[in-house]
């Protein structure tokens, strides 16, 4: 990348399909949750080189119902993000987006991109951005486990090749004294999973609390 010309397109096309790739597949956002990821946003991570970062993301579908987006990158990932952002200032000062077209609009062309990646890096098909969602997706089991229910149920496809699927949710609630709901939830969760991929072994992590937080 450094040693490209400031403003070759190949090059810049590339980076951008190989990390929207990477970004994809850990947390499996809406294409437009990266497409209009700003330039100040990532600037404006949470965090220090030993915590890694947090970049808070604004612009997308769903703001108003689940709030900002969010993308949590360890040290060195968040060092190519502003590697990037060095490389490309002396040639596209003036645009705001990440991911950047040569003018000052957003880029419109990462779904190519990222299919590019995925046929370099030796991948099988060529999935959209909207295929990777539904294999990595993140809800709150409290408050969303029936959108979880009815991604597993209606929106992902059945398939007797799967022979993992992993359930793992993070849980943090002090004050829950009963269970039973929860425990409706996963089983809920198990079913779908199971109609979904019915050969496939479906597998709960053990979730394992912070000592500090109250016994429930």
């Amino acid at each position: 990348m450094k040693a490209a010309a400031p403003r070759d397109p190949k090059t810049h096309c590339r980076l951008f399909g190989y990390l929207v790739a990477y970004l994809s597949s850990i947390y499996g956002h809406r294409s437009g949750v990266l497409t209009r990821m700003r330039v100040k946003e990532v600037q404006d991570a949470i965090g220090d080189s030993e915590k890694g970062y947090l970049i808070n993301l604004m612009e997308h579908k769903t703001v108003r119902k689940f709030g900002v987006a969010q993308v949590y990158l360890e040290s060195d990932e968040y060092g190519w993000c502003r590697e990037w952002l060095c490389l490309r200032l002396p040639s596209l000062p003036q645009n705001s987006y990440f991911f950047t077209s040569f003018g000052r609009g957003e880029p419109k062309d990462l779904i190519k991109y990222f299919r590019q990646a995925w046929g370099e890096m030796g991948l099988p098909g060529s999935p959209s951005l909207t295929d990777i969602r539904s294999a990595v997706a993140t809800y709150n089991l409290e408050t969303n486990h029936s959108e979880a229910v009815h991604l597993l149920k209606h929106n992902t496809p059945t398939s007797d090749a799967v022979e993992k699927v992993i359930l793992s949710f993070g849980i943090n609630d002090r004050n829950r004294g009963n269970t039973s709901l929860l425990d409706d939830s996963l089983r809920r969760l198990y079913s779908a999973a199971k109609a979904t991929f019915p050969n496939a072994l479906v597998h709960i992590p053990v979730i394992n609390a912070s000592r500090d937080l109250d016994n429930i």
